[in-house]
């Protein structure tokens, strides 16, 4: 018996990339297997809330394959709900969108 091992298969990050918006900011976080795909991720945040309201958490990582999106935390219209979705949605190579943003619910005043 040799004493060789065969070596363990590259990890593939699969894991969704999290887009969070909270506070009028979006912080996007997860993996991405390249710096395009990252920047593409990043102008989408840019255009939806503006640059100075992003905060970058993506680790770009070779290994990681192009995944899914999902866009959590709470807007406070449903316009502001829609026009995040549609900045994502118009990346090309992502995989796709899981828009569980939820709208401030407010309450009349009496």
């Amino acid at each position: 018996m040799s004493d060789l091992q065969a070596a363990a298969p590259a990890t593939i990050s699969e894991t969704p990339i999290i887009v969070n918006f909270k506070d009028s900011r979006l912080t996007l976080s997860g993996e991405v297997g390249s710096e395009a795909f990252k920047q593409n991720l990043l102008d989408a945040a840019d255009k939806a809330v503006g640059p100075a309201n992003v905060i970058d958490d993506i680790t770009v990582n070779t290994d990681a394959k192009e995944n899914d999106v999902v866009l959590t935390g709470v807007a406070p219209s449903e316009a502001e709900k829609e026009n995040i979705d549609n900045a994502f949605e118009a990346i090309d190579a992502l995989g796709d969108v899981d828009n569980q943003l939820t709208v401030l619910a407010v309450t009349p005043v009496t």
